[in-house]
């Protein structure tokens, strides 16, 4: 049986919960990058499941998440959350 091939891993000293968060944020961010590389705009956009589901949407999510957990709940931040911009 062939091995999988492994995706290459930023090495990280871990020394501490918020380092290790992050430095699975990393790995996953990069995991992501890998996998929507190399697809159009029009690709993105396309849904293809029952549901609005699309490529591009779920990378807007995946940002959001982020925002709302770092940005604000962990740094304590008050400010207005809410998006500027249609869905």
């Amino acid at each position: 049986m062939a091995e999988t091939q492994r995706p290459n891993r930023r090495e990280h000293e871990l020394s501490g919960e918020r380092t290790t968060l992050e430095s699975f944020l990393d790995d996953y961010r990069d995991i992501v990058v890998r996998k929507v590389s190399g697809l159009s705009d029009t690709d993105a956009r396309r849904s293809l499941v029952a549901s609005s589901t699309t490529v591009g949407g779920l990378i807007k999510h995946l940002r959001w998440a982020e925002y709302g957990w770092f940005d604000q709940l962990l740094q304590e931040r008050n400010d207005d959350n809410r998006r500027t911009h249609d869905r």
